[in-house]
């Protein structure tokens, strides 16, 4: 009797642990579902583009007619490369929305994007601009993020939204990003290509929207 009293037991924690985690992913995946339906609570301020840091990289302006682009180029196909800008203030725990519009440059394009807060603690993702898919998103390191997302919208004319959406536990980011070669992993897209890989952008369109 005694025995079975304790398998009775046991199995009803095994059952309550179950219901509780059943629970919790529907809200996690209820609360993904809310955010693109509602209002944005705030918009984190986004530094000039003549603030952006440039690794190995060029900004010009692009003759593209459908936006106010500018083009991003890696400058030397054996080093690493990326542009980026820091200090972005956030509130700590709230979800955000990171996008903004690019459009490859030459065949084969991808994009690159991180979100960054002390090393290695970071998100990124390497979009495909051929395809318009996700290659991939990776998140590594504790403590910045959760429930991490990564999107690609197509708008017109090969242009696509690229986000990247997650909980964040910090109060400033770092946003990295810029072309690279979609064969890459995530966790290193800006590392060296062998090519000169170029994307368009629109400046205007980035945003960092808490929800």
């Amino acid at each position: 009797m005694r025995k079975y009293l304790m398998c009775l037991f046991l199995a009803t924690i095994i059952s309550c642990k179950n219901d509780k985690e059943t629970k919790t992913k529907e809200v996690k995946e209820e609360k993904k579902e809310v955010i693109s339906e509602i209002e944005p609570i705030s918009e984190a301020s986004i530094p000039l583009v003549s603030r952006w840091t440039k690794n190995n990289m060029t900004i010009v302006e692009s003759e593209q007619d459908d936006y106010n682009a500018i083009i991003l180029s890696r400058t030397d196909a054996s080093k690493p490369a990326f542009t980026s800008f820091e200090n972005v203030q956030i509130y700590n725990g709230s979800t955000y929305k990171i996008s903004v519009l690019v459009k490859g440059a030459e065949k084969q394009s991808a994009f690159g994007m991180r979100v960054q807060s002390k090393y290695p603690n970071r998100v990124d993702a390497v979009f495909d601009l051929d395809s318009g898919k996700v290659i991939d998103v990776k998140h590594l390191g504790k403590g910045l993020a959760d429930n991490v997302k990564a999107e690609i919208e197509h708008k017109t004319d090969g242009w696509y939204l690229c986000t990247i959406t997650a909980d964040l536990f910090e109060d400033s980011i770092r946003v990295i990003f810029g072309p690279t070669n979609s064969s890459l992993k995530p966790e290193i897209w800006e590392v060296k290509t062998g090519e000169n890989n170029s994307v368009y952008l629109e400046p205007s369109s980035f945003k960092i929207l808490e929800f």
